[in-house]
């Protein structure tokens, strides 16, 4: 290795060290609603070796990126960029159909859900076992982000409330699914979310969890993201190496 290297790397090997001490308390936390970061980690544990991970488009997706750790080239598949809110709804179907003996788990937002909920009559009808986790943050989150980076920190229609009301408001996902005539559960504990996900895919039956995540907090990354009106953000942790 190039003597001019070193100082190089041992930088990352500093970030690295503090990254995985500035992210540690994440996978400990036992709140309600539940952390992001631990419901990231409870549900790939819970998930088996062949299992396909179908993410919708949302805040959600920043959280599965970043914590999670696919087994299989094939085992997580998103939508980036321009991706519609809704496409892992309906294309965990799709997924499901195309790989019948693996097991296939959607995680999508609210919002998401809301905009093809219909899907469920679907997986009732033609028996199509795909298990469905709704990242129930009551508001569009990535969207909120945005809007409180674009206009300091002010919102508009991002929040789901009940009339009149500051309470959060959605329905209820789970009942949704029972009507639908599958099988429906509500969750807002981080170790009851790890034993929903693992009794969905050992029935082999479609099902929709209604996990309860708290919205307020965003993923932490390690680079930056540079967005227009916004600027260049920092690093959650260190500073950056500039050689000599």
């Amino acid at each position: 290795m190039p003597a001019e290297r070193s100082p190089w790397l041992d930088a990352i090997a500093g970030y690295r060290k503090e990254w995985e001490d500035f992210i540690a308390p994440g996978y400990k936390a036992d709140t309600t609603p539940i952390a992001p970061q631990r419901a990231t980690v409870e549900i790939d544990n819970a998930l088996t070796e062949d299992t396909i991970l179908v993410s919708d488009i949302g805040v959600h997706h920043n959280w599965l990126i970043q914590f999670t750790k696919p087994r299989r080239p094939d085992s997580l598949i998103g939508c980036m960029g321009f991706g519609a809110m809704g496409f892992g709804v309906a294309g965990a179907l799709g997924a499901k159909l195309a790989a019948p003996d693996r097991p296939c788990v959607a995680v999508v937002g609210d919002g998401a859900f809301l905009m093809h909920a219909s899907v469920i009559a679907t997986a009732y009808e033609y028996n199509i076992p795909v298990v469905y986790v709704v990242w129930n943050n009551y508001a569009y989150g990535s969207i909120r982000g945005l809007q409180r980076g674009y206009l300091n920190k002010r919102e508009l229609a991002t929040d789901f409330k009940h009339p009149g009301t500051q309470t959060p408001y959605n329905p209820d996902f789970a009942a949704m699914a029972r009507a639908a005539g599958i099988s429906g559960v509500s969750v807002d504990r981080a170790a009851d979310l790890h034993t929903a996900i693992k009794e969905a895919i050992a029935a082999n039956k479609p099902c929709v969890i209604d996990a309860n995540i708290d919205g307020d907090l965003n993923p932490s990354g390690a680079g930056i993201w540079e967005l227009p009106g916004i600027g260049r953000s920092k690093p959650g942790i260190g500073e950056q190496y500039v050689p000599e």
